[in-house]
């Protein structure tokens, strides 16, 4: 009766575990990776700053985000860019102007930038602006993305 009652136990626990390990495998421990701009020909005319009305990034099971942007000048000189990000609680109500991230564009030449933060309480973000300040150039082959780690 005692080994009986052992063996059940055991296979009650071996289901319970196999059961918990695949809801995590289902989850996912992995990345959710968004793409604001994907390339191309968009561009940011030299001296303007283009707004934008893309779809917010949520971050709703996530607290690690990274954020890569990359470009490259239509002609060979040098400029900062500035890729302006806003954030929400509600995807409805934002705060503007939240971070912003300056990328360093060398000749024609595809520079990139990478970062990463904590997303706290915000799970919400999306692509607020990008100001091209050089007057001699404007920009092209634009990408802006997103990834974020899922948490528990």
């Amino acid at each position: 009766m005692k080994s009986i009652r052992s063996l059940f136990i055991s296979l009650a626990v071996s289901v319970f575990l196999s059961c918990t390990v695949q809801t995590v495998a289902q989850v996912g421990i992995g990345l959710v990776p968004y793409t604001f701009l994907n390339g191309g020909t968009n561009n940011v005319a030299a001296a303007t700053t283009n707004t934008y009305s893309l779809p917010s990034f949520p971050v709703i099971y996530g607290k690690e985000v990274s954020f890569l942007v990359s470009a490259q000048m239509a002609a060979n000189t040098n400029t900062d860019l500035v890729f302006v990000f806003d954030r929400s609680v509600d995807a409805v109500n934002w705060e503007t102007n939240t971070f912003s991230l300056t990328l360093t564009c060398n000749t024609t030449n595809q520079s990139q930038l990478g970062t990463n933060f904590n997303a706290g309480g915000y799970p919400f973000y999306r692509l607020d602006s990008i100001q091209n300040p050089n007057t001699q150039s404007a920009t092209t082959n634009v990408i802006v993305k997103s990834v974020y780690k899922r948490g528990f």
